[in-house]
């Protein structure tokens, strides 16, 4: 596990990744609150579904998942996550380029893990 926080104060975040995937569907970064992994609470911030990426941050009642856009199979692509938590803004990229964002408070928690 990786923290990426030393308190939750710091609510800002940007998850970028470099990504070659030969599959439609894969978890890419996700957060989790309990060891071991998949027990308690989780979710996934960066999500290929159906060959589109989808990102997210904690959130309640509902995490919201934003569709980004297509992934290419079998090439190198950068995906990014960022939230502000100033404007409360969560927006995701494709090599640099965003097609989506939202308005929602992230709730800050420690333990993130990388598959």
């Amino acid at each position: 596990m990786l923290s990426l926080f030393t308190g939750p104060t710091n609510k800002n975040l940007t998850i970028e990744t470099w990504v070659r995937t030969s599959t439609d569907n894969g978890v890419v970064i996700s957060e989790q609150g309990h060891s071991p992994i998949n027990s308690g609470w989780h979710t996934s911030e960066q999500e290929i579904v159906s060959g589109n990426l989808r990102v997210r941050v904690w959130a309640q009642p509902t995490p919201p998942n934003l569709l980004v856009g297509a992934v290419t199979r079998n090439q190198w692509q950068q995906y990014v996550l960022t939230y502000d938590n100033a404007t409360t803004t969560l927006r995701g990229y494709i090599n640099g380029s965003t097609t989506t964002s939202t308005s929602v408070t992230r709730l800050v928690l420690l333990n993130y893990t990388m598959h």
